[in-house]
């Protein structure tokens, strides 16, 4: 499923148009972790900032770089080739108190040369006790600039600010982005094709990443059909939802539908997307979340005997909320384009909400 079949939910809104990631420099992600490192122990933390690079193809490069086995290198999230990132990786040296960290920051920035330009710049280290794992961050912070706008400038910046002030209003879906389906976008059906055992694949890597797109399409699937069913903003009865001030997820009972339908529309609680897979929390046999739920499943033929080869199933938070403010535009007359500058939590995709705003 390619983004540009997903649902707008500013439909009626005109959109800016224009082009992503004409230069690294013109599309920017800062890592904002969910701790800071201690100062002590076995793992050395390296922030740095790359650009043409992917998060796999630098993990590699160090591992090779430093004899590391695959397990000693932890990374919070993955980010893109085609931006200028800055995110955190832990490298577990063991016992290194002798080791020159200026020398390991000569020896990283080296390895990232090409043609004498710096495609990796080392920010700071810092020890810390344990490794970086996937989901150690509380999200990221950007700041992206489009170009080619299909109107002026100022209208530009209109139409963009009433695209925004419509998504504050009733936030956004919380779509993954294409690039989790590939240069093709049918990575999630090679992935199908391997749950079904239509197909084999033998690394652990791309496996795990292939079924995991099936769980990425199949969230913008449910999310689809909410949208065009016209749940998206109505709780239904077995619904999963999420507190928006601890996090806390409960299932809506058919009894206290009205009240909790109050809170939603307050922005109290949330409605959460199911990533499908085994242990997924859902609500009970026979209410109409559930057999919503069911229904996705069978629109792409997935066997349910099938779903103990994905990882445990999740619940994803289904609309992204913002407040006034939160997302900023700026326009650059000698670019001639907009910058926007917004964070966004751990798992969401910046493309997502340009999208709504670029409509292209």
């Amino acid at each position: 499923m390619e983004s540009f079949e997903l649902p707008f939910i500013t439909q009626n809104l005109k959109g800016i148009g224009g082009k992503l990631k004409e230069t690294s420099e013109s599309f920017i992600v800062e890592e904002v972790p969910v701790y800071e490192a201690c100062g002590e122990g076995e793992h050395l933390f390296v922030n740095l900032t790359k650009e043409g690079l992917n998060t796999k193809e630098v993990v590699d490069k160090l591992r090779e770089l430093f004899s590391l086995k695959r397990e000693d290198v932890g990374v919070a999230g993955l980010k893109d080739r085609e931006a200028r990132t800055s995110q955190t990786i832990s490298l577990r040296f063991g016992n290194y108190s002798s080791v020159d960290l200026e020398k390991i920051k000569e020896q990283i920035e080296e390895q990232f040369l090409d043609k004498g330009k710096k495609r990796v710049q080392v920010n700071w280290f810092k020890k810390h006790n344990n490794k970086l794992r996937p989901g150690h961050l509380l999200g990221n912070r950007f700041k992206i600039f489009v170009s080619e706008l299909n109107c002026g400038l100022d209208e530009a910046e209109k139409r963009a600010e009433k695209i925004i002030d419509k998504i504050i209003e009733g936030g956004l879906p919380n779509y993954y982005g294409e690039q989790r389906f590939g240069q093709d976008g049918d990575n999630w059906q090679r992935g199908l094709d391997i749950l079904n055992g239509k197909q084999k694949i033998y690394d652990k890597w791309l496996r795990s990443f292939l079924l995991s797109s099936v769980q990425s399409y199949l969230c913008n699937l449910y999310l689809k059909e909410r949208i065009l069913q016209e749940k998206y903003s109505k709780l239904m009865d077995g619904d999963v939802v999420k507190k928006t001030d601890t996090g806390g997820v409960f299932v809506v009972e058919k009894e206290n539908l009205k009240r909790e339908q109050e809170r939603f529309d307050k922005r109290e609680i949330v409605f959460t997307c199911p990533i499908y897979g085994d242990n997924l929390m859902q609500g009970k046999e026979n209410t109409e979340a559930k057999m919503f739920e069911d229904k996705i499943l069978e629109m792409v033929e997935i066997k349910k005997e099938n779903m103990k080869y994905l990882s445990d199933g999740l619940r994803r938070q289904g609309i992204l909320l913002f407040k006034k403010g939160d997302i900023v535009v700026e326009k650059d007359g000698k670019k001639n384009g907009l910058w926007f500058s917004f964070f966004l939590p751990k798992g969401s995709f910046a493309t997502v909400l340009l999208r709504e705003v670029m409509k292209g």
